[in-house]
C-alpha cells in the first residue's frame, strides 16, 4: 500500500444466531518507518591517508533499499564535538559520484597525531522522507566512522583490487537499450568480505545515467543508455566507476568506458535450402558474406561456424576452408551425415564480425544435405538385335529413372575393335543414338554393348544388349 495514505472502514460483529452489532468505523494510516543508519564502526589510518566512509551496514525496513540500490541517499558529516583530533584542519568528505552512499572519502589531516580520533557523522535518508542519523561515539550501537590515527590495526590490512571490466561499445535499440556490465574484486586477506559500489562522475554524459546493482549481484551494475530528454549520441562515452572495499575499510578504484557505436552489421546471404550430397565424390559449398563498418573499425575478424541440428562440435565430415575470412568454403565427404529431400540433415551456418570492445554481428543460414538417390531401370530398345549387319547403323534408345528428378546423360560403349561406334555419346542428354557397324567390324561375334546413365551427382545405372555383326 502507498506510504502516509489512510484507509476507513466499518465492521460489525454478528453471533451465532443472526444479531449484528451496530457498525463501528476505523481508520487505518499506513506510515514510513525510518531507515536505520549504520557506519563502518572503528578504522585505523595515518595522518595523509586517504580514507572511505561506508554505509554498507544502514538498511530500510519498509523496501529493498540498501546503500548501493541508489534508493537511500547518505550524508556525511565530520563530528567535531566527539573527535578529539586537536588539528588546524577539520576533514571534509568528498564524493566523486551522484550516490554519497556509495564511498565518499577524506583525507587524514597531515598534523593528526597519533592516538587522535576523527568522528563522522551518518544521516540516511529513504525515497519517504524518514531519515536516521548516528550520533556521538557509539550511542545503542549506531556504529558510527570513527578513525583512530596511527593505531596499530588488528592485523594488518591489504587493500582488495577493484576491476570494473573490459571496455564496452553499446550499440543503440540492443537488449532494450540496457547496458550491464560486471566488474570483480580480490583481496590477498582470506576472511575479507568485498562491498561493491558503483557510481558516475557528477559532470558530462556519464551524470545522466542512472546506475542500479542489486544485493544479490552487487558486482554488476545496470543502466539505460539515455535517450530523453538528452540522448547520449554515437561516438560518445560515458564511465562507470567501481569501488571495492573490504570489511575493514581498505579499498580500490577502477574504471570501465562504454562508448556508443553504429551497428557493425553482417549478411551471411539468402538460405541455401536443399544441397544434394555427391555419390562419390566431395560436395562443396562457397558463401561471401558482406559487412557494414561504419565506425571504421581496424581490426575486424571474422569466424564461420557450422553445427549439425542437436549435436555439438565440428560435424563429422564436414570441413571449413578460409573460415576467418569473409568468403568461406564448406566440404561434405561422401559419408556427412544426409538426409532426404522431405527430410533433409539440418546443419546450421553462422557467421560473427568482431569489432574491438566486444562489438559483435552475427548472421546465420540453415544448409539441409540430401543424399543422391541414383538412377534405376536403364534399359535399351530399337535398332536390328541381336543382329547387325556391316556398314549399316542402327538405331538405340535408352531409358531409366530418376529419384530426384536429375537430367540424365547417357554414355553408351562396346569392347575395343568390335567396330561398333555411337553418336552422339554421353555428351548431351539425348537417350538416342545411332550406332556404326564398320566394313571390317569381326563377324559372328557377341559383343556386348552397354548404357550407363549418369545423373551428375555420382549416381549411374547400366544396361547392356549382345550384338553379333553378320554380313
Amino acid at each position: 500500500a502507498p506510504l502516509n495514505t489512510t484507509y476507513s472502514g466499518t465492521v460489525t460483529a454478528t453471533d451465532e444466531d443472526g444479531g449484528a452489532s451496530t457498525p463501528a468505523s476505523f481508520t487505518l494510516t499506513v506510515h514510513n518507518r525510518a531507515p536505520i543508519a549504520r557506519g563502518s564502526g572503528t578504522n585505523y589510518g595515518q595522518a595523509g591517508d586517504i580514507m572511505y566512509l561506508l554505509a554498507t551496514n544502514s538498511s530500510d525496513p519498509d523496501s529493498f533499499d540498501n546503500p548501493t540500490s541508489q534508493h537511500l541517499t547518505c550524508k556525511w558529516a565530520y563530528d567535531a564535538g566527539n573527535s578529539t583530533y586537536d588539528g588546524n584542519t577539520d576533514p571534509v568528505p568528498i564524493s566523486y559520484n551522484t550516490g554519497p552512499c556509495t564511498g565518499p572519502r577524506f583525507t587524514v589531516p597531515s598534523d593528526a597525531t597519533n592516538g587522535e580520533t576523527l568522528v563522522f557523522k551518518l544521516t540516511v535518508t529513504d525515497t519517504k522522507g524518514g531519515t536516521d542519523t548516528t550520533e556521538g561515539t557509539d550511542p545503542a550501537g549506531q556504529q558510527p566512522y570513527s578513525l583512530v590515527v596511527g593505531a596499530t590495526a588488528p592485523p594488518s590490512n591489504n587493500a582488495p583490487t577493484a576491476n570494473a571490466g573490459p571496455d564496452l561499445d553499446f550499440k543503440l535499440g540492443t537488449n532494450n537499450n540496457k547496458v550491464t556490465v560486471t566488474g570483480s574484486g580480490s583481496d590477498p586477506d582470506s576472511g575479507d568480505t568485498l562491498s561493491y559500489y558503483w557510481s558516475t562522475a557528477t559532470s558530462g554524459p556519464s551524470s545522466l545515467l542512472t546506475v542500479k546493482s542489486t544485493a544479490t549481484e552487487p558486482h554488476k551494475a545496470e543502466f539505460t543508455w539515455p535517450t530523453s530528454p538528452v540522448e547520449v549520441g554515437i561516438g560518445t562515452s560515458v564511465q562507470l566507476m567501481l569501488t571495492v572495499c573490504d570489511s575493514r575499510g581498505a579499498c580500490d578504484d577502477d574504471y570501465v568506458i562504454i562508448t556508443r557505436r553504429h551497428a557493425l552489421t553482417v549478411d551471411a546471404g539468402a538460405e541455401p535450402g536443399n544441397v544434394r550430397r555427391h555419390s562419390t565424390a566431395n560436395t562443396t559449398f562457397t558463401r561471401t558474406a558482406t559487412v557494414s563498418n561504419p565506425d571504421g573499425f581496424s581490426s575486424v575478424t571474422y569466424d564461420w561456424d557450422i553445427l549439425r541440428s542437436g549435436h555439438n562440435g565440428l560435424p563429422y565430415g564436414v570441413t571449413i576452408t578460409n573460415r576467418t575470412t569473409k568468403t568461406v568454403t564448406i566440404t561434405f565427404n561422401t559419408y556427412a551425415a544426409a538426409g532426404t529431400a522431405t527430410n533433409p540433415v539440418v546443419y546450421n551456418i553462422s557467421f560473427t564480425a568482431t569489432g574491438p570492445n566486444r562489438h559483435e554481428a552475427i548472421d546465420s543460414m540453415q544448409l539441409n544435405l540430401v543424399a543422391n538417390i541414383a538412377p534405376t531401370s536403364a534399359s535399351i530398345s530399337g535398332g536390328n538385335i541381336p543382329n547387325a549387319r556391316r556398314n549399316n547403323t542402327n538405331t538405340l534408345t535408352g531409358s531409366a529413372s530418376d529419384g530426384n528428378g536429375d537430367t540424365l546423360t547417357y554414355h553408351w560403349s562396346a569392347p575395343a575393335n568390335s567396330g561398333l561406334s555411337f553418336s552422339p555419346n554421353g555428351t548431351t542428354a539425348a537417350s538416342t543414338t545411332t550406332m556404326s557397324v564398320a566394313s571390317n567390324a569381326p563377324l559372328l561375334i557377341p559383343r556386348i554393348v552397354t548404357l550407363t546413365v549418369r545423373d551428375g551427382y555420382g549416381g549411374t545405372d547400366t544396361a547392356t544388349i549382345s550384338v553379333t555383326v553378320v554380313n
